[in-house]
């Protein structure tokens, strides 16, 4: 096992997974954290003016979402109590 952290970060991973995902992976990290320990998550914004040309030009499909979609996500500690969720 690993000690446990005072900062977690993933820049570039969440854009893959859905939902239920990312919670996963959010309980996960919280429970690698010492105590006050910080998680952040990086991702992609809706808002992205570059989505057409990463969706459609280069197939590079990412999941875009928003400050309040985020915030959710992290609200939301069980993913099988989220029924709004993605995937």
């Amino acid at each position: 096992t690993i000690s446990k952290q005072d900062f977690i970060y993933s820049m570039g991973l969440i854009d893959y997974l859905d939902d239920k995902l990312v919670v996963l992976l959010i309980n996960w990290a919280y429970d690698q954290l010492s105590a006050g320990g910080t998680l952040a998550l990086g991702t992609f914004a809706t808002g992205n003016p570059f989505k057409p040309f990463l969706d459609y030009i280069v197939e590079w499909v990412l999941i875009h979402r928003t400050p309040d979609e985020m915030r959710e996500l992290f609200a939301c500690r069980e993913a099988f109590l989220c029924l709004r969720l993605r995937g």
